[in-house]
């Protein structure tokens, strides 16, 4: 874009309007970017720069088709959006129209009757903490003033949007990290049996700490790594495959020190879960 005043052609909601630059429409989103705005209505766009994105052309699509829409139902989702960013902080000005849309149609296939289902739900819960939360309070406020039942897998897709809209990742990256979690838990219940309620929080968390350390490259090292494999061959064994899982390619013998510690924690783990 050259120009750097846009004209209001329509505002969809609070945070979001449709605005002609030359020849051009672009949607504008940002917290508050549609506030009071009127067709015409000039947006000096040097003031809102750290405010504002472009959208892409399929979400432009989805916008100009919100007035087919329950009016209700996209103010609903707009006020659920501002209540994630309050919770969270400062989110990417996308997620205003990336959950507009979300979350609209999530809405119309609950109500027509069509399941929502993430088999990754716990995995989500554990990485995101945080984003979980907020996603549970969006999908409650969704919940109690549309009168639906946005069940909770519903919550976990909303967190990954979340999380992508606090980091300035792409959506890929959270949801890598929750299967990576997924992979792992299934690897080690495949070998020693599934655990309760309790256990699995144990493994959940113990798992998501390894995760966080090998995908930022700050493995451990153990000096007695060795000790512990002649020791503990089936869980060093488990242990190592839990970590090729996350790790792929990178040398494995950088995270002798990782799989060494994962595997005592593994001993004593699986002791609980027999008990």
């Amino acid at each position: 874009m050259v120009d750097n005043t846009a004209q209001v052609v329509r505002a969809f909601n609070n945070n979001a309007v449709l605005a002609s630059i030359g020849e051009d429409e672009f949607v504008l989103a940002g917290r508050g970017i549609g506030f009071g705005r009127k067709p015409g209505d000039s947006i000096d766009l040097d003031s809102v720069q750290q405010q504002y994105i472009e959208a892409s052309s399929d979400r432009v699509e989805f916008l100009k088709s919100v007035n087919s829409l329950d009016p209700k139902l996209i103010g609903t989702v707009s006020t659920a959006v501002e209540l994630a960013a309050d919770m969270l902080g400062e989110l990417d000005p996308s997620v205003y129209v990336v959950l507009s849309d979300h979350l609209a149609f999530a809405v119309q296939r609950h109500r027509t009757g069509q399941s929502i289902v993430n088999h990754l739900t716990e995995e989500v819960k554990a990485v995101f903490p945080r984003e979980f939360a907020a996603a549970k309070a969006v999908t409650q406020y969704v919940n109690t003033t549309l009168d639906v039942q946005l069940p909770e897998d519903e919550a976990a897709f909303i967190a990954l949007h979340l999380n992508a809209a606090r980091t300035g990742n792409s959506i890929k990256r959270p949801l890598n990290i929750a299967n990576q979690l997924a992979t792992a838990v299934t690897l080690v219940q495949e070998h020693f049996g599934e655990a309760d309620e309790e256990r699995l929080e144990e493994l959940l968390h113990s798992v998501r700490q390894l995760i966080q350390r090998t995908n930022k490259g700050i493995a451990r090292k153990n000096r007695v790594a060795r000790l512990i494999e002649t020791s503990l061959p089936e869980e060093v064994g488990v242990a190592r495959a839990v970590i090729n899982s996350i790790a792929g390619s990178r040398n494995q013998s950088e995270l002798d020190g990782e799989a060494a510690f994962f595997a005592c924690f593994l001993h004593g783990w699986r002791q609980d879960t027999s008990a």
